[in-house]
């Protein structure tokens, strides 16, 4: 039978190959519309006949010109859309398009209109400043009377008459007359008149009238007047009359009247009148009047008049006056007047009157007068006058007067008067009064009888020891420098890894037996040096019998079944009595390889040939041998290398080698019955 050859082909009406489809003259048909197609490169199509065609053979552009451009290549294979682009200053408003658009803007009376031409301008609307801020004309009242004098005339501007409304701009000039309204803006001059209203804006001039409303902005000028309002902003002038209402900005001018609302910003001025208001912020200056609220800041000025509030703040200057209340800041300046109220901060200078209260911070300058109170701070300076109370701190100059209380520090002056309460504190001065209580403390001091020139304990100051001529009643609490034993043996023991135990008072020196418990030393980490802790085998090369443990024993031996996992090298000859089986790879490096078999099973599909072909020098293919007219002959098939082309041959007189020789006797191509199938498309 002979071969049969079907080309590439397709029964698809209007189906055409696709670019790489067909190689460079291969060729394939469309059955049903009875066309042939062929490549020239193997990337184009060629129809081959026919009156017309599904592509141009050459591509080509079609473009746009004018005011909209674009262009896309078209060779009818595919539908094509064009990118269009319009052409810049090609549409004109009002000629191209429709609806109402704003060509410029023009301003009128008033009105000033700028960047208003050109492509993507933004216009930018004023009105013109002479409307903002000049009033060019004078105002005049209902009754034809001129209120306002605007200076038209060459005259500066006058207001004469009372301003009812809110005042939102500056007023530069004097205002005489009352303003019942508000005023927002700056008022650069004086106001004699009367201000009902709130003042937004900063105050320059003085004002000698009244002043009802809040006070917002800064005041530069004299406050004259009365302020019933708050203060909000500083003032820098003076405040003469009397502030009803809350004053939160500094003061730096003297305050003469009286403060009845809060004080809170700071006040460096003199203050004469009484401030009823709590003071949050600091005074520098004198105050002369009573503070009756609260002070809490700081207060560097003499206080001649009554505190009755409290003080949280500091007190600089000097206070004459009686502190009712608590002084919970520090007290700098002298106090000789009575303190009835607690004082927590440090006192620096001298307190001449009576304190009845509590003490907690540190007293530096004398304490003439009597305190009935409990000191909790240091005492440094003398304390001339009888203490009720405790004294926690330590006290360094002379107790003069008696002390009732408990004395918890260190008294390092004399001590002249009575101590009637406990002292737990070291006394390094003479002790001449009574000591009633208990002395818990060192005593570093001389101790005098009654009759204040009996010594009863030297202390050894004048460099001799320490010498008692009298009777201890009591107990003696305190720890001997040295002692040659202790008065109760004591156990010393050791426990964990190393156990031991001995008695030991002081005396002499001892040595603990040690023992090392059972178990408590691990290899490895409590010891140094080499160890086997045990022994382990290869699976079916080496079997290790025995168990891990102190004193083992392990026997060391071959399996039943030997696996050897590395190379296993023979130098003789080996011969396997049943099956071979191998994993691996198996080399055979001989130069010859006989397999007497009746069927050799190959389980891989692909039969590698010529695999030590280091070029393309020898013939790949396949032979056998067949015996004709008595003579051996040889066919089959083998891949040419001199121009890698598939032959088969038959009638072959000589065996080939690494190649087939064609010029060989009897050498002829055989015949091959295949159909061969160039597929569809």
């Amino acid at each position: 039978m002979a071969s049969i050859i079907k080309i590439k082909r397709s029964t698809t009406p209007g189906s055409v190959p696709s670019g790489g489809d067909l190689q460079a003259g291969e060729l394939a048909v469309n059955l049903h519309d009875q066309k042939i197609f062929s490549s020239s490169d193997g990337t184009d199509i060629l129809t081959l006949g026919g009156d017309t065609a599904d592509t141009l053979s050459t591509a080509r552009n079609i473009a746009l010109s004018g005011d909209v451009v674009g262009t896309v290549s078209f060779d009818g294979s595919v539908d094509v859309t064009i990118a269009t682009t319009i052409q810049s200053n090609s549409v004109a408003l009002g000629t191209d398009t429709t609806g109402a658009y704003v060509e410029s803007l023009v301003g009128g009376t008033n009105i000033t209109v700028t960047n208003n031409a050109g492509e993507g301008a933004t216009p930018t609307i004023n009105l013109d400043s002479t409307v903002i801020a000049d009033l060019k004309g004078d105002v005049y009242s209902t009754d034809g009377t001129k209120v306002l004098d605007n200076g038209t005339d060459g005259s500066d501007a006058t207001f004469a008459g009372t301003v009812t409304g809110d005042v939102t701009g500056d007023v530069t000039g004097n205002v005489t007359g009352n303003i019942t309204g508000n005023i927002t803006g700056n008022v650069t001059g004086a106001i004699t008149g009367n201000v009902s209203g709130n003042v937004t804006g900063d105050l320059t001039g003085d004002v000698t009238g009244d002043l009802t409303g809040d006070v917002t902005g800064d005041v530069t000028g004299d406050l004259t007047g009365d302020v019933t309002g708050s203060v909000t902003g500083n003032v820098t002038g003076n405040l003469t009359g009397n502030v009803t209402g809350d004053v939160t900005g500094d003061v730096t001018g003297a305050v003469t009247g009286n403060v009845t609302g809060d004080l809170t910003g700071n006040s460096a001025g003199v203050h004469t009148g009484n401030v009823t208001g709590n003071v949050t912020g600091n005074l520098t200056g004198n105050v002369t009047g009573n503070v009756t609220g609260d002070l809490t800041g700081n207060s560097a000025g003499v206080h001649t008049g009554n505190v009755t509030g409290n003080v949280t703040g500091n007190l600089n200057g000097n206070s004459s006056g009686v502190h009712t209340g608590n002084v919970t800041g520090n007290l700098t300046g002298n106090s000789s007047g009575v303190h009835t109220g607690n004082v927590t901060g440090n006192v620096t200078g001298n307190v001449t009157g009576n304190s009845s209260g509590v003490h907690t911070g540190n007293v530096t300058g004398n304490l003439t007068g009597n305190s009935s109170g409990v000191h909790t701070g240091n005492v440094t300076g003398n304390l001339t006058g009888n203490v009720t109370g405790d004294v926690d701190g330590d006290v360094t100059g002379d107790l003069t007067g008696d002390v009732t209380g408990a004395v918890t520090g260190n008294v390092t002056g004399n001590v002249t008067g009575n101590l009637t309460g406990n002292s737990a504190g070291i006394h390094t001065g003479n002790v001449a009064g009574n000591v009633t209580g208990n002395v818990t403390g060192d005593l570093k001091g001389d101790i005098f009888a009654a009759d204040g020139t009996s010594k009863i304990l030297d202390a050894g100051t004048d460099g001799t020891d320490a010498v008692f001529t009298g009777s201890i009643t009591g107990g003696v609490t305190g720890n001997a420098d040295t002692a040659s034993a202790l008065e109760t043996a004591r156990s010393i023991a050791l426990s964990g890894d190393v156990t031991g135990t001995v008695d030991f008072d002081g005396s002499v020196g001892v040595t603990i037996a040690a023992t090392i418990a059972a178990n408590s030393v691990a290899l490895g980490t409590d010891t140094v040096g080499n160890y086997a802790s045990a022994v382990s085998g290869t699976t079916n090369e080496i079997a290790v019998t025995g168990t891990a443990g102190e004193g083992t024993s392990f026997q060391i031996g071959l399996p039943d079944d030997v696996t050897i996992g590395n190379d296993l090298i023979v130098t003789g000859a080996a011969s396997v009595g049943g099956n071979l089986t191998i994993d691996g790879n198996l080399n055979v490096e001989g130069a010859v390889t006989y397999i007497s078999s009746s069927t050799v099973n190959v389980d891989d599909s692909m039969l590698k040939l010529s695999a030590n072909n280091a070029a393309d020098t020898v013939d790949s293919g396949v032979y056998g041998k067949y015996v004709s007219a008595a003579t051996n002959l040889y066919s089959g098939y083998y891949r040419d290398a001199t121009d890698s082309t598939f032959k088969f041959y038959t009638g072959l007189a000589t065996e080939p080698t690494s190649t087939v020789d064609p010029t060989a006797t009897g050498y002829t191509l055989a015949q091959v019955d295949a159909i061969i199938d160039g597929g569809t498309y």
